[in-house]
């Protein structure tokens, strides 16, 4: 025997989130004899911050640092680098500390022309951030032997709080 639903908030619930065409599709208004538990496992959007650096030379610069007091979740990085023609080998990197972990480069850029020019490397973490020590610093840093550098690091995370 099956039971009937008379709930009109369940209802237009389940026509907004199944996506039921109510001018095609008949909408259940009936339980099965066997009710399936169901565990929800998304989550819901987080706000992502950005925030940027530069470092110019062979210098480095903080990004952003991690809250004290809230869990701090890298969800990606973007790394900019341009050179003048003087500059023969470049590298800049992004830096982090994850979470009971050592620092760690997750994007690094080598650049070597004789001539001037720039590149551009990014990196996301998809459904995957990377938790971040609390009090660390996402990093940008730059290391040249002569002439001019210039690079911009991205960071885009989110904050929670501590639980």
């Amino acid at each position: 025997m099956s039971a009937k639903v008379n709930n009109a908030e369940l209802i237009k619930n389940l026509i907004n989130k199944a996506k039921i065409n109510i001018n095609i599709d008949n909408v259940p208004s009936e339980l099965a004899e066997k009710i399936i538990p169901v565990l929800e496992v998304s989550t819901p959007a987080q706000l992502i911050q950005i925030e940027a650096g530069t470092a110019s030379d062979a210098t480095f610069a903080t990004i952003y640092t991690t809250s004290s007091n809230k869990n701090t979740y890298l969800v990606g990085a973007e790394l900019t680098t341009s050179k003048d023609a003087l500059a023969t080998s470049i590298v800049s990197s992004i830096s982090i500390v994850p979470f009971g972990k050592a620092g760690v480069s997750i994007l690094t850029t080598r650049y070597e022309p004789t001539t001037a020019g720039h590149i551009h490397r990014e990196i996301f973490f998809g459904n995957h951030p990377i938790k971040l020590a609390k009090n660390s610093e996402i990093r940008i840093t730059n290391s040249t032997a002569i002439a001019s550098i210039d690079s911009g690091g991205i960071a885009y995370f989110y904050e929670e709080d501590d639980n």
